[in-house]
This record gives structure tokens, sequence and C-alpha cells, in this order.
């Protein structure tokens, strides 16, 4: 399935992993972060299909204006290949010729930015080490060395063009580290207290698969009755519970951020009283009976890092929305082939 086109130009720049919540019980499915190759290559052997990313022009043709330079085919073409050896997530997107003003935007953003600093020197060996480990995922993937140098021949790019994106996107990175503050850190931090709360929460999932809603419903009610009459919430969750993440546990889900479960039970999870028994909470999933045994907001100083890196997506966000379609003075993407 391809990435949203909402999101796409923030992913190109890669700057976080996004967690993709991937159920009730905590986990999460992880976005690669822009040196990690997809390890599902793994199951092919390591096999990386290559995206036809040509635009069908002359490689010296001029496709966007900037303020300050422009970019030819052949400087998109290499990006876009870059792009499938540092996220090849991304590969579907990449075929799909409607996504090429977004990786385009993506690319503008990045040497506009990375223009605004001046650190190439300490970029460049942070950049090296950044291929180093690149390259050392996809051995362990693709089973050699000499298969990556293929991979690379195949892509029609160099180890050199890969570490001056890896460049890039460092000085993009400084950048946006630079704009952010104490004082804006820990205003977030205030205001987003909910980001940070860990809670133990005990549950029981009345799933919607097999039943009638209404049937799944009046199950959690009753369950829940029992409970508040003084029934064992453990001994119950491992007799009804349809949650395989925390029936054997009896329900329990122990220290785990709120933002890893779905919208309703995270708002249940910071809201519910400590120790009250909620009535039935509708998720996708079924009916949950929550108890929140235990809640805190995790401290600022073991969050820092993660709050300073929310800023710069906020701060590369208003970038995109409030100045880049101002210093793209001229945009010649090939039309589409129907």
């Amino acid at each position: 399935m391809l990435p949203s086109k909402k999101t796409l130009l923030l992913l190109v720049i890669a700057l976080i992993s996004i967690g993709l919540v991937a159920g009730c019980g905590g986990k999460k499915a992880e976005e690669k972060t822009i040196n990690q190759p997809n390890e599902s290559q793994a199951e092919n052997g390591g096999e990386h299909k290559v995206p036809n990313f040509s635009l069908g022009v002359d490689p010296d043709t001029e496709i966007a204006v900037y303020e300050g330079g422009n970019v030819t085919a052949g400087e998109f073409e290499k990006y876009l290949a870059i792009q499938s050896f540092v996220n090849p997530q991304y590969n579907l997107a990449i075929n799909d010729p409607s996504y090429r003003r977004i990786f385009l935007d993506g690319y503008l953003g990045e040497i506009i930015l990375a223009s605004r600093i001046n650190e190439e020197k300490r970029a460049r060996e942070e950049a090296e080490k950044m291929y180093d480990e690149a390259v050392k995922t996809y051995t362990s993937l693709m089973g050699s060395k000499e298969k990556v140098d293929q991979l690379l021949t195949q892509l029609n790019i160099t180890s050199n063009d890969v570490i001056d994106y890896y460049t890039r996107y460092k000085e993009v990175e400084y950048y946006l580290d630079k704009q952010v503050t104490n004082e804006a850190i820990e205003k977030s931090y205030q205001d987003n207290q909910g980001a940070y709360t860990v809670a133990t929460v005990r549950q029981i999932l009345i799933a919607f698969e097999g039943k009638k809603k209404e049937e799944a419903l009046k199950i959690a009610e009753d369950i829940a009755k029992r409970i508040r009459n003084g029934e064992d919430m453990a001994v119950l969750a491992k007799e009804y519970s349809d949650d395989p993440g925390s029936k054997d546990n009896g329900g329990l889900y122990s220290n785990v951020r709120v933002t890893e479960w779905v919208p309703e039970f995270k708002a249940a999870a910071l809201s519910l009283p400590i120790g009250k028994i909620s009535d039935p909470v509708e998720t996708t999933y079924g009916y949950h009976i929550m108890k929140v045994e235990e809640r805190r907001v995790l401290p600022l100083e073991d969050v820092r890092e993660e709050v300073k890196v929310d800023i710069m997506n906020q701060v590369y966000n208003q970038f995109v929305t409030k100045e880049l379609n101002s210093l793209v003075k001229e945009v010649k993407l090939p039309a589409e082939k129907k």
C-alpha cells in the first residue's frame, strides 16, 4: 500500500521512526529510519526490486528552479535512486509518477535547508558512519558485500552519492536542531503530557469477530458487573478475553506508553480514575473492560530528545507549508504518461 500523499513529504526527510499502532496490545510496527534497509527483503534472499525512476527526458533538462539554484532531471532521478537504496519502503511510491512532485518537494526542501548551515565537515563524518551501517545491514540481508555493490550499480549510483545524500540529511537535521530552544522543549512537554504518560492497565477484550455488536456489548457489561461484585478480573481475563497479547497474563499490560494504544483505549487509559472498572470501551477490535492500576508522566530528562524531535518535525512542517512554495520559482516535471 502506498503511503498517503499528505505524509510522504515528511517521510522523505525521515527524521524519525514513526510508530504505527499495531493494536491495543502496546506493540509497535516501526517505520525504518533513513539509514536502515527494509528487512522484508530477507524473505527473498535480500532481493531489492529496482523501481523505475526515469523521467523519460534528457538528464540535463531543467525540471525545477528555486531561489539559489535549479534541479535537472538527472539529478532528480539520482535522488529517487538514492531514496530506493536508503528507504526501500518507498519503492511503490517511486514507481508511481503521481508521487513525483512530492519527492521533488522533499528534495528541494532538503537542498534549501541544508544550505542554511555550515556544518559539512561534521555532517560528512556522520554520513560516512550512516553509510557503513546501511552497508552492514544490506550485507546481512543480501548475503555479501558484492551483492550490495551490484545493487548500487543497478541503481546507477555510487557509495559517494549515498554519502553525499546522508551529508545533506545531517545538515538538515543540524539546522532543525538549532531552531529548538530549551523553552520550547519545556513548553511542549507541559502542553503534551499525555504523549509522555506510561500506564499499567488490566483489560478484558470481547472481540466483535464472530459476534453481533450487541452481543459483544452484553457480554462485556456482564463481565464488568461481575468484577464490580468482587470477582477477580485477572481470572476472568484468562477465561473470557479475546486479546492474545494479554489474556494469559490476566489482561495486564505493565508500564506501556499510552501513545502505543488505539485512540479510544488511550483516552480511557488517560482519564479513568485509578482502580475503577470502566464501562465497556469500544474500539475497532471490540469492547474492552479496563482498570488503570498505575499511571505516571515520564520526567522531562527521560524524554527530552523525543520532545526535541517532535518540535523539529513541527519546524520542518512549518517550513514546508509556509516557506517552500515561495522559494520554489518554477516546477517543470514531465507530464505523466497515460
